[in-house]
């Protein structure tokens, strides 16, 4: 079973990297589009200044979850790598939970927003007619990914310890 979860992790992991490139990479190419548009132009459509921001905001949101994988998300490093091996086990076992409780919370409430946003019919983008709601589901979808990430690292917390 333990092999199953793993294997789901990796493929969930080249996902997160393929979308996580393709949100900032498109963030860059429509950046430097609005930049070379202003220069040619003096002249860009209203999206130009919303759209890159919430593609980063994207980006970002789902490279976190690759980032728990790789063990490359904010840590203290420095302090536990001095800590006695048992100790170290705690440190990371708090250290999880309390991500996990974090991300239980980021999902509860983003969704609790996102449906808000639903109900309210407001609108982000006039020229696409986008509702609100859509850019903001990045936070409960992307903390769902986390609590995965946060629950296999858990069970491999044993080969954390070196």
């Amino acid at each position: 079973m333990r092999e199953k979860f793993l294997y789901i992790e990796r493929k969930l992991v080249v996902l997160e990297e393929y979308a996580a490139t393709i949100l900032i990479s498109a963030t860059i190419f429509i950046s430097i589009y609005s930049i070379l548009m202003r220069w040619f132009n003096k002249s860009t459509g209203d999206w130009v200044l919303e759209f890159p921001i919430n593609l980063l905001a994207w980006g970002t949101f789902i490279g976190a979850g690759a980032a728990i994988h790789y063990h490359k998300h904010v840590q203290a490093e420095i302090f536990v790598d001095r800590l006695p091996a048992s100790v170290r086990k705690v440190v990371f076992i708090f250290d999880y939970i309390l991500l996990l409780l974090l991300s239980v919370f980021l999902v509860y409430y983003g969704t609790k927003n996102v449906i808000f946003y639903i109900h309210s019919g407001e609108r982000l983008y006039l020229m696409f007619n986008t509702p609100t709601f859509i850019v903001r589901t990045i936070i409960p979808v992307a903390s769902l990914l986390w609590i995965f990430h946060f629950i296999m690292r858990l069970i491999e917390v044993e080969k954390e310890i070196k």
